[in-house]
């Protein structure tokens, strides 16, 4: 299996100081936790940001490290609370057939259909937990609710997965419930006290 390479060098210095010169250079600071020694590096913002929009914020990846290519997950991506751009990313040194505890992104497919039902979507989470091996980690996982009717949810156990995956999250966790909007509930009400009138 062919990794996408992600260069780095090593960051002079540690902490918020030398975070910031990373940023002001067009770099984002990171770190490699190690079995022996973290190293604290540095990634090209462009290049970070081509690799997670193609495979993904838990991506399998080679760091290149000067002549060092270090085989690791990406652990977490950090982002500015307000303008969302990449602030800090961790990698965590694995081997392809280790196998791992991650969190893995929900897309949520059928959107459109759900909303035609005149209800509103709430999302209650956007990830599951699952086990797998390093190098089968997914990109995203799909859940299709584009047939839920108002009042229904969508929990875990409605999601399909690949047979090399599994789940850690409950599967009575539900994901996404499609609630009635107030004007619904209102004539809803509306026509229960009218029924109950005629009777």
């Amino acid at each position: 299996m062919q990794l996408p390479v992600l260069n780095a060098n090593y960051r002079i210095g540690v902490g918020t100081g030398s975070a910031h010169r990373s940023r002001a250079k067009g770099q984002i600071p990171a770190v490699v936790y190690d079995i022996d020694v973290n190293k604290i590096i540095e990634v090209d913002k462009k290049d970070l940001e081509s690799l997670l929009t193609i495979y993904g914020n838990n991506a399998l990846i080679n760091v290149q490290l000067g002549e060092n290519r270090i085989k690791c997950l990406i652990r977490e991506v950090q982002y500015h609370p307000i303008h969302r751009n990449i602030i800090h990313v961790d990698f965590k040194p694995v081997n392809e057939d280790t196998r791992i505890h991650t969190r893995v992104p929900i897309r949520f497919t059928g959107v459109k259909e759900s909303a035609r039902t005149g209800g509103i979507l709430q999302k209650q989470r956007q990830n599951i937990e699952v086990e797998c091996l390093a190098s089968s980690v997914p990109k995203y996982i799909s859940a299709d609710i584009g047939r839920l009717a108002i009042g229904e949810s969508f929990s875990v156990q409605d999601i399909e997965i690949a047979e090399e995956l599994t789940l850690l999250t409950r599967p009575d966790e539900v994901l996404v419930t499609l609630i009635a909007p107030k004007d619904y509930a209102e004539s809803e009400g509306r026509v229960a006290e009218d029924n109950i009138a005629a009777d």
